[in-house]
């Protein structure tokens, strides 16, 4: 088909309103990819205001923002993971002093009281600290007015 020809058959198919049907097509075509570009405007703009080191920018390419947030998320993981480090070294702290106090509830014939519930527990299906289960199995040597106990950790 040649130029002429596919203009003759537009020209016809306008007289026949095909034409029209095309036009609004597209504009309702143009329509989506507008609303579509301004969605992805109006994310980069969350995102960026969502950095603590973009907040204040006023213009900030969507490589930076794409860089920065990239940033952002590994520092929090990062952080995330000493943290979670930090907690499990502080129940094996706490498991280490109820055993502790256990020992001497013991040695000084005080009646046992029991194992200290968890913060964040919300039941008490058990009797013992389930923070302190597990194979860490340790032996500590500790010394309170001139006598000698071994506590282990477990």
């Amino acid at each position: 088909m040649t130029n002429s020809e596919i203009y003759s058959c537009v020209t016809l198919d306008n007289e026949n309103g095909n034409n029209v049907d095309m036009a609004e097509r597209r504009a309702h075509h143009n329509a989506l990819e507008r609303k579509r570009r301004e969605t992805i405007k109006e994310t980069f703009t969350t995102l960026k205001d969502a950095l603590p080191s973009l907040r204040g920018e006023k213009m900030a390419s969507r490589a930076l923002i794409l860089r920065t947030a990239v940033e952002h998320i590994q520092t929090m993981h990062r952080r995330n993971t000493i943290h979670q480090q930090d907690i499990e070294d502080l129940r094996r702290e706490n498991c280490l002093l109820a055993n502790q106090i256990q020992s001497l509830e013991k040695t000084h014939n005080v009646p046992y009281l029991g194992d200290p519930v968890p913060l964040d527990s919300t039941s008490s299906e058990s009797d013992s600290d389930p923070d302190c289960e597990g194979d860490n199995n340790k032996t500590k040597k500790l010394t309170v007015a001139g006598k000698t106990l071994i506590v282990h950790i477990l």
